[in-house]
């Protein structure tokens, strides 16, 4: 273990540290990785169905953002926050520089903390380090708090996989002189499905590591109380066996891709003792507690109106028009 791995244990991270101040913030905590691991299953299985229907484009930017979601999913669960940019998070991963935590900082709206670069570890922001800290924290947390095998090559390839992806996706999402060729060009078109379908088997890859990190939350996680471990596996499950089931399903037209995401979600088993968890959920649904659950709701609540004010916008500007 390194000198800077020591000075900055995960147990005395501020990004931590605030996920475990209270029941219920655990509970959010927890619901966060959730939020995380339902993306990630959605983009992933819905890129197959893009790709179904000719919109290789798309497709491979659903799966590289299943991927992005996974890569979250892994760092928020080890340091209770992450990088918000796709090459910091690849970064992170690979451990080859130093990059700022960000995302609990802007979602809680607080400004708190050392100014950016300062290498410092503040109350409101955990900010750059020493490269490799966060990667050599994120791979402890694996391998020893959630006992998952193989974690250094698995985070190996994980960076590896963003580091090649974010370029192509960009491509793919942006370019329009190949976005435009996807269909019915000598030379785009047979590429851009190999590149859809290479990008699929990516995102499967990843949501495979997910699934495991998820279930070895549930088991072995350090931040669940172990007498509160059946309720929050009782949570998991039914958002897993049900949310993830009514979100993603319904939108699979062909049944072998019905049967596999099936199956997928059989995977998580998450059986065994079991308690209700109403009292979860209170802390996840009600904004009235300390902290960042707050800004949940007032950012979902911005997100409406932002819409309401596009609707608006464009209904004037029709009449204005008309």
């Amino acid at each position: 273990m390194t000198e800077t791995l020591r000075n900055i244990c995960r147990q005395t991270l501020p990004s931590v540290a605030y996920w475990v101040k209270s029941d219920e913030r655990r509970a959010q905590r927890f619901y966060v990785l959730i939020c995380l691991a339902l993306s990630s299953m959605h983009d992933r299985f819905l890129a197959v169905e893009e790709r179904l229907g000719g919109s290789k484009n798309w497709s491979t930017t659903m799966s590289y953002y299943s991927i992005v979601h996974a890569a979250r999913f892994l760092c928020f669960q080890a340091l209770g926050d992450f990088p918000k940019g796709h090459g910091a998070l690849a970064n992170l991963l690979s451990g080859r520089r130093s990059v700022g935590l960000d995302w609990r900082q802007e979602f809680s709206g607080r400004q708190a903390g050392p100014r950016p670069g300062s290498g410092a570890v503040g109350n409101g922001r955990t900010d750059s380090v020493a490269p490799g800290t966060w990667r050599a924290v994120l791979e402890s947390y694996l391998t020893n708090d959630l006992q998952i095998p193989d974690t250094t090559a698995s985070i190996d390839r994980l960076a590896q996989i963003l580091d090649c992806a974010k370029s192509l996706r960009n491509d793919s999402n942006y370019e329009a002189l190949l976005i435009a060729h996807e269909q019915n060009h000598l030379l785009i078109t047979e590429h851009v499905d190999r590149l859809a379908a290479d990008m699929g088997e990516a995102a499967r890859w990843t949501s495979e590591l997910l699934r495991c990190a998820l279930v070895a939350e549930v088991d072995h996680g350090p931040d669940i109380p172990e007498a509160e471990r059946p309720a929050y596996r009782a949570m998991a499950r039914d958002c897993v066996r049900i949310r993830a089931v009514d979100l993603i399903e319904p939108r699979l037209s062909r049944p072998s891709d019905r049967d596999n995401f099936r199956d997928y979600i059989e995977q998580f088993g998450l059986d065994g003792p079991s308690a209700g968890y109403d009292h979860l959920e209170k802390a996840i649904g009600l904004p009235g507690y300390d902290g960042l659950f707050g800004s949940k709701a007032a950012l979902m609540q911005k997100y409406l109106e932002k819409i309401d004010e596009f609707n608006v916008f464009l209904s004037a500007s029709a009449q204005d028009n008309a």
